[in-house]
Order: structure tokens, then sequence, then C-alpha cells
């Protein structure tokens, strides 16, 4: 029992000295931002292994809280109705300023529920439907820059996942210049987009280039509080029922998939 409680608590192992040092934290067992990171300063550079306790939506809300009021980009493979909310959450009381969201466009076919639930609380002008697996979280303010590379999608899964934390503005301006590339193009037309066209458009986007340094290019804001949900196309209306027996995604997140 001993043992069992001590294991309960994150230990600390550090391989480097110094503010700029990075710190490896055992975190296996830590539930929240906090006891996985610890405290964030300028230059620092954290890396933690969960088990599945800590999910993607909880360190990014650490980094929130840690940097203010901020921008933010996100990538992931998938996201699920909880998280979903936490992001709106944030939206709603200030803590993201805009928000950027990739996902992959095989979350629109696996997860039509999941999908009708993103764009009702976003806004369909918010996301990109890119063919992305890379799960990053960049939050940027006048003051702060901080990068997330996690394998944990935006979603809560028992399985140990990688988190890797930076405070860098020179890597944080790189993905949002290279990643907010697809927000140049308006978002109408990509949700009824074949899976054979997503991959040509991918494949046709910095073909045999090589990366170009400098300051990010400026991005239009994301979506930002004071939505309504509400079902953002004619096909998202089945999830929006208000019927007793109608599936409501405002009501009660999920309860099946049609």
């Amino acid at each position: 029992m001993a043992n069992l409680k001590r294991d309960d608590r994150p230990a600390v192992a550090t391989l480097a000295r110094g503010r700029r040092g990075r710190r490896v934290r055992e975190a296996l067992n830590a539930r929240t931002g906090a006891e996985a990171f610890g405290v964030l300063e300028p230059g620092c550079e954290v890396f933690c292994l969960s088990k599945g306790l800590l999910t993607f939506g909880d360190a990014v809300a650490y980094m929130l809280e840690t940097s203010g009021p901020a921008d933010l980009l996100l990538s992931t493979w998938a996201a699920a109705p909880p998280e979903i909310r936490g992001l709106r959450r944030l939206l709603d009381v200030g803590a993201i300023r805009s928000l950027h969201l990739l996902i992959d466009p095989s979350f629109v076919s696996r997860q039509k529920a999941y999908t009708a639930l993103l764009r009702a609380t976003f806004g369909a002008e918010s996301i990109r439907l890119v063919n992305v697996h890379a799960k990053i979280a960049v939050v940027e303010n006048e003051i702060w820059a901080l990068v997330l590379r996690s394998s944990a999608n935006l979603n809560s899964a028992v399985r140990c996942e990688a988190f890797d934390l930076s405070c860098d503005r020179a890597l944080a301006d790189h993905i949002r210049a290279t990643l907010g590339e697809w927000f140049e193009a308006p978002a109408a037309g990509q949700w009824d987009t074949r899976p054979g066209e997503h991959r040509r458009r991918f494949e046709a986007w910095h073909p045999d280039a090589a990366p170009s340094p400098g300051p990010a290019a400026p991005v239009a804001p994301g979506r930002q509080c004071g939505r309504t949900l509400a079902p953002a196309t004619g096909a998202d209306a089945a999830f929006f029922g208000s019927g007793p027996f109608d599936t409501d995604l405002r009501r009660v997140g999920l309860t099946y998939e049609r």
C-alpha cells in the first residue's frame, strides 16, 4: 500500500539544470497539467509519459492557464464530445482568443455525430480538413509561445501517451506559418470532398519545397465565443432533434451515431 501511494505522486527527474534545460517528468499517474508538467517558464522544455489519466485537452487547458488569453492552433486525428465542450468553455471565458482546428478528413465519415457537434460548436470556418495524424497545439500571445507535441488525440483513452511541451517562439511561428496555410482558402466545400480529392490537395501542398524560415504569416481569426449550438448543415440536423426520442447533442452530448 505504501508503494502504491508513493507511485500516485508524480515524481520529477531533471536531466539538465537551468531554466532552459529539458525536464523529464515521471508523471504516469498525473491527472492535471500542473502535476504532469510542473511550473512552466520561458525557454522550458518538458517531456512526460502518461497512462492516459491526462488528456490532450487537459494539457492545452494548462498551457492557456499559464499563458493567459491566447490564440490556439490545434491539429488532431480525432476529437470527442467532452474535449470539444472543454475547448468551447475556454472560448466562452476568453482563455482562447481565436481557434484554428485541423482534423483528418476520415473523421467526417467515421464520426458523423461528432462532426456535427464540432461544426455546431466552433463553426465551419474555424475548421480545416487535412490529411493529418500530428497531434499539435500552439498557444501564442504577446508574452508566451507554447508548443505541445503528443501522441494523444483530442479525446480520452486509457493507454500510454507521450507529451512534449516547449516554450519556443521560433518553433511556434514555424508551425503556425506552415499549418496556417490551410486557412488561407475558404472552408466551403471541404465537408463533401471525397477522400481522393483530400489526398490530392495534401500532395499538392508544398511539393518538394524546402521549409521557409521566418515569422508566421497572419491567419484570420478563428471562431470566437458566443456561438449558439445549432446544426451547421442540413445533414447535421439529425443530431439536433427536439423530440423526446430524438438525439440532441445540445442536451446529452451523444447517445448513438446514425
